[in-house]
């Protein structure tokens, strides 16, 4: 399934995969069964492997592989917030941080 709005180069192959909206996939790619979050890039010569994840917005550059099951997320955001009283676990002050995405494994 391919959502709107894509732009998928013909020497692309795209099989058995779930791809939303306003995603940009580069030539000579290869995407096998696999789900790519909304406004995606993925550069020329990408090969997502079988089951693969690639979270909204993400980026993919040029010749990457992502290997089968693989998960791809934004880099979390880890913000000290320097305003906090609180203490993290070594006993210094601002020590609450803000996660912006992490994907798990598993």
């Amino acid at each position: 399934t391919i959502g709107s709005n894509c732009q998928i180069h013909p020497h692309t192959r795209v099989s058995n995969s779930f791809v939303f909206e306003n995603v940009k996939i580069g030539k000579s790619c290869t995407l096998e069964t696999c789900i790519v979050g909304k406004g995606v890039v993925i550069e020329e010569g990408v090969v997502v492997g079988r089951g693969a994840l690639l979270g909204d917005g993400v980026r993919i550059g040029k010749g990457t592989v992502i290997q089968p099951f693989a998960r791809v997320g934004r880099t979390p955001f880890v913000k000290e917030d320097e305003d906090s009283d609180e203490e993290d676990e070594t006993g210094k002050p601002g020590g609450r941080r803000t996660f912006d995405r992490v994907f798990g494994h598993g």
